[in-house]
């Protein structure tokens, strides 16, 4: 569990390693869906839901938006906000699915993801993980084609 709230909750379910690269695939949840009315994500096509990407700029991502990042010991900092790291998602009424790509190994030591999610009232938190682990994955891993 990354953060919750009484309203919602934000985990990482997996945490994906690439010889030059590692996806983290994030769920946001919540116990109701959003009301209409509620400042919540207003997609450009009109609609309202749990957002892990956005248009920025032009578009103010919003209260909606739930903010995912990984920070690495060396103070390296990636986000959902000012790092487009494309991905995909999914989601419905009362969740969100992303994906967030870093485009490089961690470096030595303890890796910080973060989450905020200001629209129910998720402050900025964050969790240690080891990123020792992650690096040996990161090495084990495999090219699939080497041409």
């Amino acid at each position: 569990m990354l953060g919750r709230s009484h309203h919602a909750a934000v985990a990482v379910e997996a945490i994906v390693a690439f010889p030059k690269a590692v996806r983290f695939d994030v769920v946001a949840m919540v116990r109701e869906p959003f009301a209409e009315d509620e400042s919540v994500e207003r997609q450009p096509w009109g609609g309202t839901s749990i957002a892990f990407h956005c248009m920025w700029p032009p578009y103010d991502p919003g209260p909606g938006f739930v903010r995912f990042g990984v920070r690495f010991s060396d103070g390296t900092r990636f986000d959902n906000l000012t790092h487009q790291s494309g991905g995909g998602g999914s989601g419905g009424p009362t969740y969100g699915r992303g994906e967030f790509w870093v485009t490089q190994t961690p470096t030595p030591g303890p890796v910080s993801l973060f989450v905020q999610w200001d629209a129910v009232d998720i402050p900025e938190q964050s969790i240690d993980v080891d990123g020792e682990s992650i690096r040996a994955a990161c090495a084990r891993s495999v090219t699939p084609w080497t041409e």
